[in-house]
């Protein structure tokens, strides 16, 4: 008996303005596709309750509600709805919003072109065919084949989910981290689970980039437009054609390269240096920095329009820190990476030892970490690895804490870090009254950071208690 075809893909529209309802509806139909239009916050939420719907094209502006709102009921109706916002010029702020409460992508209005539309609507519906694949749970707990990230806390769990379903979208993605927690590596993730895995993944280092060259490394330069150009060259930009081109700290662009890259970003085309005409670039960006963007902005260094377009799909990446429930499965990860060849590396950390490496701050991260089993594996190849095999910084007493009005108080040692951290998180949360926000200020974490530490630490928020 042959198999039934599959159902039609089901495609609401919610949209106030008939003339782009009508124009989207047109351009999105198809033999196996079900396309209904609906004008309000309230008949998109009746449609939802009557049946399930695959995308929801929904405008950030209805006549009768907020479009962030329905966006949330619809997403309590069903989990599995994939939502597209709409936005218009003026609305970038709440697409914003919308991206960060879990919208899959926005789409500008008017539309830039028939055949984007199209295509980010195909992508969320592949993304939606796709919500099956999961993050394993137990062991290293990455996706199959991932095998170099381990993810054994919630906050890497649900980062890894978030950049699977964001790399089948064709969003520009900002990834947000200290130095050395993997944002490249992420990046290369994002790539690889793309529709552009088979093309280039290019990197461009801000940082490191030439001052006086850098438009011609991001863009290309023809033949003889400066001293030593003596054949042309295509630039990283072009070089990633069809694939993914990847900044690393951006933050470290040049302010006057910023609005060169910014016609990136909105044209899709480049112009090399000593060129009178742009070329059209098919390309995937993912920007990652280590620094306060907004700050940046404020202080007049970075530019306000290029922030918004990265801000589409902000990511951000916890410190160690944060998940040093993690730092045994990495100890290990990187022993048996940087063992020789073929051998057999039965190295272990003894209780004292590993109990100085979680209670470290890592200020340099998973890379820091990393650095540290190299150090260890120089010396000693075999067996347990004790504190006075560690390197001196490790083998000194915890740092006394200090109080938060910055005058430092010495304090009888804890048996860990965690201990000063809670003991902080429950400070913090008294000093506030418990108003969750105002204590993450008061520590300088994030509102997400302090969440994770309440839960880490069985801190109950007050309406529970």
């Amino acid at each position: 008996m042959p198999d039934a075809p599959p159902a039609p893909a089901r495609i609401l529209i919610v949209d106030d303005d008939e003339s782009v309802a009508l124009l989207a509806s047109s351009l999105l139909k198809a033999p196996d596709r079900v396309v209904e239009v609906v004008h309000t916050g309230a008949a998109a939420l009746e449609a939802l309750k009557a049946m399930p719907w695959d995308v929801a094209l929904l405008d950030i502006f209805l006549p009768d509600m907020d479009g962030l709102d329905v966006m949330r009921r619809a997403k309590a109706l069903d989990p599995r709805l994939v939502v597209l916002v709409m936005s218009g010029h003026g609305d970038i702020d709440l697409a914003v919003r919308a991206m960060k409460e879990d919208a899959f992508d926005f789409i500008r209005k008017p539309f830039e072109s028939n055949q984007s539309l199209k295509q980010i609507v195909q992508w969320a519906l592949d993304y939606r065919r796709s919500k099956s694949v999961h993050v394993r749970r137990g062991g290293t707990d990455a996706y199959p084949g991932d095998d170099e990230f381990i993810a054994g806390s919630a906050s890497m769990q649900l980062l890894l989910d978030r950049l699977r379903k964001l790399a089948a979208s064709g969003a520009t993605v900002l990834l947000e981290g200290e130095s050395g927690t993997g944002k490249e590596l992420l990046a290369r993730y994002i790539h690889r689970h793309s529709p552009r895995a088979k093309s280039p993944f290019v990197t461009a280092d801000c940082g490191a980039l030439s001052p006086s060259l850098v438009e011609s490394e991001l863009f290309g330069h023809v033949r003889g437009a400066f001293t030593g150009a003596d054949a042309a060259a295509p630039g990283l930009a072009r070089s990633a054609n069809g694939g993914t081109l990847f900044l690393d700290e951006i933050s470290d662009l040049p302010l006057e390269m910023q609005s060169k890259f910014l016609r990136l970003l909105q044209e899709r085309e480049v112009r090399p240096v000593g060129d009178v005409k742009a070329t059209a670039v098919d390309v995937r960006i993912v920007a990652a920095t280590n620094r306060d963007l907004e700050a940046m902005v404020a202080a007049g260094k970075f530019r306000l329009d290029l922030l918004y377009r990265l801000n589409t799909a902000v990511c951000q990446i916890p410190p160690l820190r944060e998940r040093r429930e993690e730092i045994p499965q990495l100890l290990q990860y990187f022993i048996q990476k940087h063992a020789e060849p073929g051998a057999t590396v039965p190295l272990t950390f003894n209780p004292w030892a590993m109990q100085r490496l979680k209670s470290h701050g890592w200020p340099g991260n998973v890379r820091e970490l990393e650095n540290l089993v190299l150090q260890i594996l120089a010396i000693k190849r075999s067996g347990a690895v004790g504190l006075s095999d560690l390197p001196a910084k490790f083998r000194t007493s915890t740092p006394p804490v200090q109080e938060f009005s910055g005058s430092p108080k010495t304090v009888r040692p804890a048996l860990s870090l965690e201990a000063y951290e809670k003991a902080a998180v429950e400070r913090a949360l008294r000093e506030t009254g418990h108003d969750i926000e105002a204590a993450a200020k008061l520590l300088n974490i994030a509102t997400s950071s302090m969440y994770r530490k309440m839960k880490e630490f069985g801190i109950k928020r007050a309406k529970d208690e």
